[in-house]
This record gives structure tokens, C-alpha cells and sequence, in this order.
């Protein structure tokens, strides 16, 4: 719980950052693609998942450079191939903040993030809840479109520091999703 406590600080605190930063271009954006894992372990079992969905929305600043800092909120889900309707899907809030590299007509941009996932496992007949620390690695390619637009994709690993757990039901949740999305410029 004390982790979870100092890591959704560390959110909270990159997210005010990127409320009250001077001369920052403010911007919001969104996305959507896939979520991929091969296998992902459910009360001491491996299980193969089938290819899932994910969608997020965030707020930000470019600041400091080359610098984007921001407040994201996602969604992911996949199911598991062998036992449908099984699932597991995950809420989170997380503060992030990745590095632009300047090359011609795009950016390319790598960071990472922290917060908390709010995972859930379902069955039909039950469905298990648990909050964990999380965090993701971020890396993309952004081509704008005039002063205002820009287009991106980009690879997320998303994971939790510890697997979710609920009356004493343990299962792994971690992804590769792979996005497309829109930024909108507001300065």
C-alpha cells in the first residue's frame, strides 16, 4: 500500500507539474489499437491469451525542450483463448513523460510512466478486483500535420510492479499495445 501510495504522488505530482509549468505548449491527445500478450499466468497457470483492445486519453505540456509531461488515463482488454468468457482488463491513471528527438518532417519520442491500474479478472460466474502500482515504457514516431494536428503511433509495454490479487486469487496482467492516435495542439 505504501508503494501504491508514493507512486500515485509521483503521478500526482508530474500531473500538476503539467498544469502550472510557464511557458509550455499545452496539448491533448488520444488513441486507439491493439493489446497483445501470448500468455498470461492465472492462479499459478499459464493461459493463452487471445489479442485484445486499448484506448487512452491524455493532457499534457511540451516543456523543457524537448520534454512532454502529462496526466494519461487508458483502458485495456484481453481474453483468454481457452475459457471465453474469461478476461481481464485494467483501468489507469498514470503521469508520463517521454523525450523527443527533433529528426526533419516527425519525432520520434521514447519515456515511461507510473501510477495505479485498477485490474480486474472475470469469469461468468464471478469476478475478482484489485489496485496495484503500475508502469509502462513508451516509444513512437508523431508526424504533425500543420501547426495545430499531428498523428502518432506508438508501442507501449504496460505492467504492474506486483501481479493483482483478490481473496486470494492472484493473476498477471501485462501487455504489448500497439496505438494509433491524434494530438491536438492548444497554444
Amino acid at each position: 500500500m505504501k508503494k501504491l501510495l508514493g507512486l500515485a504522488s509521483v503521478a500526482a505530482l508530474i500531473a500538476g507539474m503539467t498544469i502550472t509549468t510557464a511557458r509550455a505548449d499545452m496539448y491533448v491527445e488520444g488513441s486507439a489499437g491493439i493489446t497483445t500478450q501470448d500468455e498470461l499466468d492465472w492462479d499459478g497457470f499459464g493461459y493463452d491469451m487471445d489479442d485484445g483492445w486499448n484506448a487512452s486519453f491524455a493532457i499534457g505540456h511540451s516543456m523543457w525542450g524537448n520534454w512532454d509531461v502529462e496526466a494519461e488515463f487508458s483502458y485495456d482488454e484481453m481474453e483468454y483463448s481457452c475459457c471465453n468468457p474469461n478476461n481481464t482488463h485494467e483501468y489507469r491513471l498514470m503521469g508520463n513523460a517521454t523525450y523527443n528527438f527533433s529528426v526533419g518532417g516527425f519525432t520520434p519520442y521514447v519515456g515511461g510512466g507510473v501510477g495505479a491500474a485498477f485490474v480486474t479478472y472475470e469469469n461468468s460466474a464471478s469476478e475478482s478486483e484489485a489496485t496495484v502500482a503500475a508502469y509502462q515504457l513508451i516509444g513512437g514516431v508523431r508526424v504533425p500535420l500543420g501547426d495545430a494536428w499531428s498523428l502518432f503511433g506508438e508501442y507501449r509495454y504496460q505492467g504492474t510492479f506486483e501481479d493483482p490479487e483478490d481473496n486470494g486469487l492472484e493473476w498477471e496482467h501485462n501487455g504489448h499495445n500497439w496505438a494509433f492516435g491524434a494530438r491536438l495542439n492548444l497554444n
